[in-house]
């Protein structure tokens, strides 16, 4: 870097950057958005995340450059001065220190050297070992329609302690609630699974504190042919980080995350992660199922863990395994069907008994799949009305089935079981 012009133009650096790099060693380059189009069609062509930039490119980067640190690659990415104002560029770039990313290298365009101090601060370095930072002066870029088709083929990954039919490998203990059992069954394949990164043991990754930067750090790692799992802590604010997982969903990169199922966010929020799996099991051996189908499977997938089971569920079998998009029938059949999913099951339950000892059996499926909806299931359902609990999944799941011209009538009131009762009434005689 230091026998290189510190004034150096864009084009001519990426064009011979990291020229010497040999096999298995990648020469990577990210640019972005907002300057690819000035880039000629072979440096374009190199481009990684195409429709990215800012911070969010930058934290992927890293995750690039973790593997390519390894082994002997090069990453450069390629900023305007305008990322500056991107408060994830900050957090992405005290990332790539804290992971001591020799291999990267950011170019930022169109700003003066002593614009670089902020970074300089958190410990790049103008020259020597990186992570490495130089300016380069401003280019001209013609304005392209953004990508849409950015979703593509990952390296697959092949756990090898994965049973045949994705069914547990790993013990499971039906008395220990989700959240604690998913730590457990974790640990047991993080000293099992030379191919699986399990964010929250692995070293380097378990010191850092949860963010979007780590997020899209993690989940370009999930794109470099390992398998990527994080356990998030309890409380954390997902909201937060729904621009980083929508660019994730639309790529298709299989990263796992297991959360709290109460820190999920609402069902709108939820509602634009094309591409990610959004899942809650209702049990202990339902979410071992979940886990190790989830493992097996090149998706991103995200699964809330139910800090509390509120009722006996009929029993999940050691050997069944989990399909995805399906949700949990727990009463078949009925004058109605009631659909709830975590955060109403118990009252929709207690709706079902009420109806019972009223003369009037119910069906209830519990929607395990919040992403997308278990709509398929229905079509087991009774002939009478289906009534969903809470405007939320009411207003999803009519949505959900408007191609299959079946009325949906919705609780809006789910703070009791008669006030559902009262729902399932109305749209008996409707």
């Amino acid at each position: 870097m230091s026998a290189r012009p510190a004034d150096e133009p864009l084009i001519p650096f990426l064009s011979t950057f990291a020229t010497d790099v040999t096999f298995p060693g990648r020469s990577r380059l990210f640019c972005d958005q907002r300057l690819i189009g000035a880039l000629p069609a072979d440096l374009r062509g190199r481009c990684e995340w195409m429709g990215a930039g800012g911070g969010l490119l930058l934290a992927v980067a890293c995750g690039a450059a973790a593997v390519e640190s390894r082994r002997g690659g090069s990453v450069v990415v390629a900023l305007p001065a305008s990322a500056f104002k991107d408060p994830l560029l900050i957090a992405a770039a005290a990332l790539a220190v804290r992971l001591h990313l020799t291999a990267l290298t950011l170019v930022m365009v169109g700003c003066e050297a002593s614009s670089l101090a902020p970074l300089v601060d958190l410990g790049w370095r103008v020259e020597g070992a990186g992570p490495l930072v130089r300016s380069c002066p401003a280019l001209e870029a013609a304005a392209l329609p953004p990508s849409t088709d950015l979703r593509r083929e990952w390296p697959p990954v092949n756990l090898r302690t994965l049973l045949p039919g994705a069914l547990p490998p790993w013990p499971v203990d039906a008395t220990s609630l989700p959240p604690a059992a998913a730590s457990d069954w974790l640990a047991w394949l993080a000293t099992r699974e030379p191919d699986l990164v399990v964010a929250n043991l692995a070293s380097g990754w378990r010191d850092q504190v949860p963010g979007p930067a780590v997020l899209c750090a993690l989940a370009q790692l999930a794109g470099e042919g390992q398998r990527v799992c994080w356990r998030l802590p309890s409380g954390i604010d997902l909201k937060q980080w729904l621009d980083a997982l929508q660019q994730i969903g639309r790529r298709g990169l299989g990263l796992k995350l297991l959360v709290n199922a109460n820190d999920l966010p609402s069902r709108p929020h939820l509602a634009p992660l094309v591409g990610w799996w959004v899942l809650v099991p209702a049990d202990t051996r339902e979410a071992a199922a979940m886990l190790a189908y989830a493992l097996a499977s090149e998706d991103p997938m995200l699964i809330g863990l139910p800090p509390t089971i509120p009722l006996v569920l009929p029993a999940w079998s050691e050997q069944q395994a989990y399909h995805p998009g399906h949700g949990r029938w727990l009463v078949h059949g009925g004058v109605a069907t009631l659909v709830c999913d975590h955060r109403t099951l118990s009252v929709a339950s207690a709706a079902v008994g009420l109806l019972t000892d009223q003369g009037q059996r119910a069906g209830l499926l519990l929607c395990t799949s919040l992403l997308p909806l278990p709509v398929g299931d229905l079509d087991l359902a009774g002939p009478g009305p289906l009534v969903a609990c809470g405007s939320d999944l009411g207003i999803a799941l009519a949505s959900a089935m408007t191609d299959r011209d079946v009325h949906v009538d919705i609780a809006t009131d789910v703070s009791s079981a008669p006030a559902v009762v009262a729902a399932v009434r109305k749209a008996l005689n409707r």
